[in-house]
């Protein structure tokens, strides 16, 4: 892994084809990242970024930026200022986050969010999907002026949560058709060309009418022939159209119903209750599924059937009370397939046993308001807690996590995870794979796999764990820690806590007065605006690089239990600094070597124990004792 830090002019900045952190710093800068997966970082004035190929992250920061992913799965984080952000090929996130942005989809299933401002989504011709399922998703359209362009040149303006189906606008011809979706899409706009039937975008939480508002007012036409206003006709009183008599049958020679194979329940939207939903049927935990009896016997023959008992559940139990909605499985451990018979009838003394096989691959689930407990799949699943305070985990397969309002425990678990904590005070713990957290006082765990943890606006704690992971604290006062890995670890706004743990990390402290860690290992640090204190491990534990050191601003922190009480707490006592190469007396020392920039701890000064370099601070600036305090 490269590390790649910029000056403060214009710079070029390209990576390797290895996993690279690229940080631009001030100036105007063009960034590429060139080969695989990277954490690239404008920072300040208008930087033009590129992701290249591999699954990257790129963060514009401030003023107006230009960010495109190109190919793989890209997280793009626009920042404040008015940005361009593009994804590219890939199943991309991209974030606008404050100022009017420019959002491009271009191809892939994406989420697109536009944060604060007029942002603009626009969609080329390559976009779309025949499957709805992955379509790209706006997440809050109509939070300002926003507008969505479509290939054809047509533009949607919002209307704060309601847009117009442009088919009922008299004689306005589109190339889009805008309705309104249902299930899980019921309070979802969906935008579909007609021409190739494929779904272009979902606009979440957006009402679609059927017309402009407006005050009808009558407008005599030359000739009034009065036009038929379409009275609906009315449904001849139900005359009883002549329903057959149920005929008793003791004995049914056929079955009134077929078994039944759910090759996938597809999409498991919780009630307003709190919910208990799994859609998991593997791994190492047993599960519930919810089974709606509306899917069980929407293809038997009559219509009109309903269950009354189930039983002879196989690789598992099954429980159902007459009425409920929903058949309840709990399956055993480590099964893939579950089966059951349930017995129904058609109101009359007819009555049928049929089976059903169900195998869960992929869920898309909703949780809607109340506090639920959701859980995916092996497959990719896109899973939604809705309102209120919910537990929400992905299980297997790379999924998509979103925690919406209330304070939610959110479990990526195994697989490249995208993990959106929304509203509220989460906990999050992304597994293996990517993280976003949303607004709120958020807590995340990356666990194993190289992560992509990102907190916003307020008060994150963000922990890495194991893997070379990018974490970003946003707005608040964040504590992030790497944990193990080559990590890199960004504060943002605000008064920051960074430990980068162990490895080669490369930590940034951003605006605001921070105190940043590297710990164990050779480790980069710049501390960005404000006062901040650069801690400085026990001699041997590692070289630090301070990029950024400003005399009289900033301190360099000793711990007295790190270095064995060498030194008194307060400011270091001015003899036990030395500006040169070598110890003035028999007792422990900090030494600078005023040339090289490098700072060493002699333990027992001019005694037989050697000096053991510390840090290196650029620039080579004079330092002195009351720059280091100790604590």
């Amino acid at each position: 892994m490269a590390i790649v830090n910029g000056t403060l002019n214009n710079d070029d900045l390209t990576g390797t084809s290895e996993r690279d952190v690229i940080y631009g710093r001030v100036g105007n800068d063009k960034l590429n990242g060139a080969g695989g997966d990277d954490a690239i970082y404008g920072g300040k004035d208008n930087d033009t970024i590129n992701g290249s190929s591999g699954n990257d992250y790129l963060f514009g920061n401030l003023d107006n930026d230009s960010l495109e992913g190109a190919d793989g799965r890209d997280i793009i984080f626009g920042g404040k200022g008015g940005d361009n952000l593009r994804g590219g090929e890939g199943n991309d996130l991209l974030f606008g986050d404050g100022g009017n942005d420019f959002i491009d989809s271009d191809r892939g299933t994406d989420t697109l969010i536009g944060g604060e401002g007029s942002d603009t989504f626009t969609f080329g011709p390559a976009s779309g999907s025949l499957n709805l399922i992955n379509a790209a998703l706006i997440t809050d359209f109509g939070n300002g002026e926003d507008i969505v362009n479509l290939p054809d040149g047509t533009q949607i303006f919002s209307q704060g949560s309601s847009i117009i189906d442009l088919t009922t606008l008299g004689t306005l011809t589109t190339n889009f058709n805008i309705f309104q979706g249902t299930a899980e899409n019921a309070n979802n706009a969906i935008i579909q060309n007609r021409q190739t039937q494929e779904f272009l975008t979902i606009l979440k939480n957006v009402l679609v009418i059927s017309s402009p508002s407006q005050t009808p007012t009558p407008t005599p036409t030359p000739t009034p022939t009065p036009i038929p206003i379409p009275i609906p006709i009315p449904i001849p009183t139900p005359t009883p159209i002549p329903t057959p008599t149920p005929i008793p049958i003791p004995t049914p020679t056929a079955p009134i119903a077929v078994a039944d194979t759910v090759t996938t329940v597809g999409v498991v939207v919780g009630n307003t209750d709190n919910n208990i939903i799994f859609a998991t049927q593997t791994g190492t935990y047993s599960s519930i599924l919810n089974i709606p009896v509306v899917q069980l016997v929407q293809n038997d023959n009559p219509s009109g059937l309903s269950v009354t008992t189930v039983s002879n559940a196989i690789n598992g139990t099954v429980s159902y009370n007459l009425g409920d909605p929903n058949i309840l499985f709990t399956s055993q451990v480590g099964i893939t397939t579950v089966s059951f018979d349930y017995a129904i009838t058609n109101g009359t003394l007819t009555s049928a046993t049929a089976a059903v096989t169900v195998n869960i691959q992929g869920f898309q689930i909703s949780g809607l308001a109340g506090n639920d407990t959701l859980v995916g799949s092996f497959g990719n699943d896109s899973i939604d807690g809705g309102l209120d305070s919910d537990r929400i985990q992905g299980g297997s397969g790379d999924d998509s996590l979103l925690g919406g309002f209330g304070n939610d425990i959110m479990i990526g678990d195994f697989g490249s995870d995208t993990i959106i904590g929304g509203f509220g005070n989460d906990c999050i713990s992304g597994g293996e794979g990517t993280g976003l957290l949303g607004d709120g006082n958020d807590s995340i765990s990356g666990g194993d796999g190289d992560d992509t943890l990102i907190g916003d606006f307020l008060n994150d704690t963000i922990n890495g764990g194991n893997g070379n992971d990018f974490l970003q604290g946003d707005a608040g006062d964040d504590i992030l820690f790497g944990e193990s890995g080559n990590d890199f670890l960004l504060g943002g706004e605000g008064n920051d806590s960074i430990n980068g743990g162990i490895g080669e990390d490369s930590l940034g402290g951003g605006i605001g007065n921070d105190t940043l860690t590297g710990d164990l290992g050779n480790d980069f640090l710049e501390g960005n605006s404000g006062n901040d204190y650069f801690r400085l491990n026990f001699a041997g534990s590692g070289i630090d690089f301070i990029n950024d050191f400003t005399i009289g601003v900033d301190k360099i922190l000793l711990s007295i239990v790190d270095f064995n009480s060498a030194f008194s707490v307060g400011n270091l006592d001015p003899n036990q600094f030395v500006l040169g190469v070598a110890a003035s007396n028999s007792f422990p020392q900090l030494i600078y070597n005023n040339s090289s920039a490098n700072l060493f701890f002699d333990l027992d000064g001019i005694g037989p124990i050697l000096q053991v370099p510390i840090a290196t601070l650029a620039s080579g600036p004079l330092l002195n004792s009351s720059d280091i305090v100790i604590f």
